[in-house]
C-alpha cells in the first residue's frame, strides 16, 4: 500500500502543471521516513506535536530541481540507495531580482563574460542550455524582435532596437536617432524593458507555453 501511495504521488508530481513546491508531513518515528529523502523531500526543520507523535514537514522545490532532473536522479539510483545529493546550480529569483537581471543583461548584451555571470543563466528559463550566455543573448534579441510584431508596442520596440540591437553608444545618441527628447526616449525604453521582463517572467514561472 505504501508503495502504491508513493507512486501515485510521483505520477501527480510529473503531471502537475506549474508546480513550485510539494510538501509532506511525516511522523518522525516512522521507520520508512528515509524513503522521503530518496524522493528528494527535505526536512524544513518545522516539527509539529500531536499527542505523543511528532511530525516533520518535508518539501521539494521544483523550481530548483525540475521534474525531469528529479526523475533522472530517481531512475539512476537503486531502490535501496539514496540518490546523489548534488543538485543543478539553478537559482530562484524574485520578480524584482529577475527584472534587475534582465536590465543588466541588456546593458551587456555584446559582452559574453558579463552574460555568463548573469543569474538568468542559472534559472529554469535557460536550464539545459549547453552555452547559457549565448542562449541568453539570443533569447533577449528574439524578445526584442518579437515585440516589434505587437502593433501597440512600436515605440518601446524602436527604443529597444536602437539601444541594444543597433548599438547606440549612449542614450543621448539613441534619443537623437529616434528624434525624441531624452525623457521621452527613456520612457519608451523603460516600457520596452518592462514588457520583455514581464513576458520572460511568465515563461520562467509557467514554461514556454
Amino acid at each position: 500500500m505504501m508503495n502504491l501511495i508513493q507512486w501515485r504521488a510521483v505520477a501527480w508530481f510529473l503531471r502537475s502543471q506549474h508546480l513550485a513546491w510539494s510538501f509532506l508531513a511525516v511522523r518522525s518515528d516512522d521507520r520508512s521516513s528515509g524513503r522521503y529523502e530518496y524522493y528528494n523531500m527535505h526536512d524544513l526543520g518545522d516539527h509539529a506535536q500531536e499527542s505523543d507523535a511528532e511530525y516533520v514537514l518535508t518539501a521539494h522545490d521544483w523550481r530548483a530541481v525540475p521534474t525531469q532532473v528529479w526523475l533522472d536522479q530517481l531512475l539512476a539510483t537503486g531502490a535501496q540507495e539514496a540518490p546523489a545529493t548534488h543538485e543543478p546550480e539553478l537559482v530562484v529569483l524574485s520578480q524584482e531580482e529577475f527584472r534587475d537581471a534582465i536590465r543588466q543583461a541588456l546593458r551587456h548584451l555584446p559582452i559574453h563574460g558579463e552574460l555568463a555571470a548573469n543569474p538568468l543563466t542559472r534559472t529554469r528559463l535557460l536550464a539545459g542550455q549547453a552555452t547559457p550566455a549565448r542562449a541568453l543573448r539570443e533569447l533577449l534579441e528574439d524578445s526584442i524582435r518579437d515585440l516589434g510584431r505587437d502593433p501597440w508596442a512600436g515605440k518601446p520596440h524602436r527604443a529597444l532596437d536602437v539601444t541594444f540591437l543597433r548599438g547606440a553608444p549612449t542614450q543621448e545618441a539613441a534619443a537623437e536617432r529616434l528624434g525624441l527628447s531624452l525623457s521621452t526616449y527613456r520612457r519608451h525604453l523603460n516600457a520596452g524593458i518592462e514588457h520583455i521582463s514581464d513576458d520572460l517572467w511568465r515563461r520562467e514561472l509557467c514554461g514556454p507555453g
